[in-house]
């Protein structure tokens, strides 16, 4: 390809670029979802066209709150109010001429500034102003400490520029791990995780992406797409035996379901218990959510991986199961904050009203999933979020209530080189 064409070619990716960022909003959903709209309403796209755009959109997404800081310091302005955002306030056509200058920016190649440098009314690094003020409340809360406090909050803002990995879990039902990696194609760049014995990490060329949820081994269930922290928090666990009842009451598309099932058959958690078959366990293993069509994706995905588990139906209370599991799982909806990475999108519509909503349904939401607890049964708490108030607050608060005791806690940073998680290991009281 002449130098010529490649510019032509370049130009063109950069006006859809600029044409997506203006058509699309955050409270329009996910920007996977609106791309692949997009992509299918413009065929004179090809498949190298479609790679460059999506791997520069979501580029230029993570580090929007530096090239709104940027432009804001240009207008000589002290910062760019959380409400004056380009899909906001302008007109489509104002729009397009906004998000012109910022992908020009990005393509600049101009250097980050250092944060520290940075007025602190600013954007910040790689979150919107409003949640780098929250995070820094609420570790200064956790923490006693303002320098600390800072530090972390910092820390996880910086870390919301870096792309995230791609992580897989070994499916235990049907090889180990390192089966897996042997089966695996070279050009991916395989790698065993210390994170969990189920975790691998893998780096294929941008051309063979798309064929990891296309692959031979993931439609036969030799692998699922899970982070390597989500998958480590089921280390919480104690040893569980086949007379143990277990409950994912918020079990949504059964990826927390299909990983304790892998656990429990790879031998983990029934040493000298006498279990030979998935039958022992698969029979003391329920899935519950208030919605059908997550728990429908379930059924597909434990069916892929050759496993089995009982269905709660949506809408009804199952009293006569009350008081009846050893263990329940609550994977809680939360702000998704520890995903940002994945979903830059999701920090331009968190607000302090949303997350405080989302923690006084979650309370109501474990007293709902504690009903389903034998007394003194285990609980184990998970969110994908970074913010204390979700995690290590809110678990301090049910126990004050008196509703738990916590028997251990664990905080999976995205500093970490990975999503950001939290697990508590709680027993009912």
């Amino acid at each position: 390809m002449s130098l010529q064409t490649s510019h032509a070619s370049n130009e063109f990716r950069k006006m859809h670029l600029v044409t997506i960022c203006s058509q699309y909003s955050p409270h329009k959903g996910p920007l996977s979802g609106f791309l692949q709209v997009y992509f299918a309403t413009h065929k004179a796209l090809g498949s190298n066209d479609r790679r460059y755009i999506r791997t520069h959109l979501f580029t230029i997404w993570r580090r929007l709150p530096i090239y709104l800081s940027i432009l804001a310091l240009r207008l000589k302005i002290d910062a760019l109010p959380s409400s004056l955002l380009p899909w906001d306030f302008l007109t489509p056509e104002q729009k397009k001429e906004y998000w012109q200058n910022i992908v020009e920016l990005y393509y600049s190649n101009e250097p980050p500034f250092s944060f520290d440098k940075m007025s602190a009314n600013f954007f910040g690094y790689g979150v919107p102003e409003r949640s780098f003020q929250r995070l820094l409340s609420e570790f200064q809360d956790l923490e006693g400490n303002a320098e600390a406090a800072y530090k972390k909050a910092r820390e996880i803002s910086i870390v919301q520029l870096s792309p995230p990995q791609i992580d897989l879990r070994a499916n235990s039902l049907k090889c180990t791990t390192k089966e897996l990696l042997s089966l695996l194609p070279s050009s991916w760049k395989a790698e065993e995780l210390a994170f969990a014995s189920t975790a691998i990490t893998i780096n294929p060329p941008d051309n063979e992406r798309s064929q990891i949820t296309t692959h031979d081994l993931f439609r036969k269930g030799f692998y699922e797409i899970q982070d390597r922290s989500s998958q480590a928090t089921l280390g919480l666990l104690p040893q569980l035996g086949s007379n143990h009842r277990i409950l994912d009451y918020c079990a949504g598309a059964g990826g927390k379901s299909l990983a304790l099932l892998g656990r429990l058959q790879s031998g983990q958690h029934q040493q000298n218990m006498g279990v030979n078959n998935l039958t022992d366990f698969t029979s003391t293993l329920s899935l519950h959510d208030i919605r059908q069509a997550p728990l429908d994706e379930a059924r597909k995905r434990l069916a892929r991986a050759g496993a089995k588990a009982h269905f709660l139906a949506p809408g009804k209370t199952h009293n006569s199961l009350h008081a009846s599991y050893d263990l329940v799982l609550i994977d809680a909806p939360c702000s998704g904050s520890g995903t940002w990475r994945r979903q830059s999108e999701l920090k331009w519509i968190f607000s302090d009203l949303a997350l405080n909503e989302r923690i006084a349904k979650n309370r109501k939401l474990v007293d709902e999933a504690l009903h389903f607890s034998k007394p003194y049964g285990l609980i184990l708490y998970i969110t994908c979020s970074v913010f204390p108030s979700e995690n290590e607050l809110f678990i301090k608060d049910l126990e004050c209530a008196g509703k738990l005791q916590k028997l251990k806690e664990h905080r999976f940073d995205p500093t970490e080189n990975s999503d950001g998680f939290y697990a508590a290991l709680c027993k009912k009281i």
